[in-house]
């Protein structure tokens, strides 16, 4: 299955949901996980576009499958993760992410 196809099935599956709501009890995790697992990288910037929206809300957690977005969409390039954080609603991905680039430029002195 292709990253398209993939993205396809999460998006039809829905966004990920806190782990402490009662909507978690109902969702297909482990499917989910393995779809984002069967990714090729790098993913394009079209791709995670559509995966960042898979996030679940700002300081939750959906038992850490949130890491597992967060690793694929970065195997961007640095200039794609600021754009796409720039042009993301904010949610648990997006907050990780911003933190991780922000530690990044101080360890390179601002550099890319």
């Amino acid at each position: 299955m292709n990253n398209l196809d993939l993205i396809s099935k999460l998006e039809k599956i829905g966004q990920l949901p806190p782990e402490r709501s009662q909507d978690v009890d109902d969702f297909p995790l482990e499917e989910f996980d393995q779809h984002l697992q069967s990714f090729e990288l790098p993913i394009t910037l079209e791709i995670a576009k559509r995966l960042i929206k898979l996030s679940p809300p700002s300081n939750t957690g959906c038992f850490g499958v949130e890491w597992a977005i967060l690793h694929l969409i970065e195997s961007l390039n640095v200039e794609q993760l600021q754009d796409l954080i720039a042009h993301s609603e904010q949610n648990e991905v997006v907050d990780l992410l911003s933190i991780r680039l922000k530690n990044y430029f101080k360890k390179n002195n601002g550099e890319a």
